[in-house]
């Protein structure tokens, strides 16, 4: 396999896959377990599709260094959704991940972590939930626990990613697939970030 089939990266890598004829067919991104060395894991994509295969790489690699920093538990790719619902922390992971600003920018150091922060806060009771099953008792129940235990500047940046994140699953997603909700079950009021600069990049 040629250097120019597989791209080198500090973690994880893209291979091409190639048909009989040497043509490239598919891409194939894995990188090594995270509980098991000697295992891989796999996600292949189609010939047009190699950005979102190093975005996946991306988006699992903050999986599993939150897994070696304590944060949260890193589970299979597969275990991840519940016969085919997709998990909250799947789903809001990748959206803070492809958050850009308005004009397509990256986001500053600064805002990736406060974007990274808040996501933190909504983990620990979202993470494992089915975005289906995420009601609106269910936002009402984190929220009135977060205000005891979160300090509000913090707790305002959770509930504004909250409420975007559950938005855009009532949105076609960027994949073509119908919407995830047919509502919007965080019904919470914020006031700080009204006119927050940012987009979530969906190509």
């Amino acid at each position: 396999m040629s250097n120019g089939d597989r791209k080198r990266r500090k973690w994880g890598c893209v291979v091409a896959r190639k048909d009989a004829d040497g043509r490239i067919v598919s891409w194939q991104a894995r990188y090594q377990s995270p509980v098991n060395p000697r295992q891989r894991i796999y996600r292949r994509f189609g010939l047009e599709f190699q950005t979102e295969a190093y975005r996946w790489l991306d988006e699992e690699h903050a999986l599993v260094i939150d897994h070696k920093k304590g944060i949260r538990r890193w589970t299979h790719p597969s275990a991840r959704t519940m016969h085919g619902r997709v998990l909250f922390s799947s789903y809001a992971t990748r959206f803070v991940a492809n958050l850009r600003k308005k004009d397509g920018s990256e986001l500053s150091g600064r805002s990736k972590r406060i974007q990274k922060a808040a996501l933190d806060k909504l983990l620990p009771w979202f993470g494992e939930t089915p975005m289906c099953d995420v009601t609106e008792e269910f936002v009402n129940e984190w929220y009135a626990k977060a205000c005891d235990e979160v300090r509000p500047s913090a707790l305002e940046h959770a509930v504004w990613l909250l409420k975007r994140v559950m938005r855009a699953a009532t949105e076609r997603q960027p994949d073509g697939e119908p919407p995830l909700l047919s509502s919007n079950p965080c019904n919470l009021v914020t006031s700080v970030f009204r006119q927050i600069n940012l987009r979530v990049v969906t190509s």
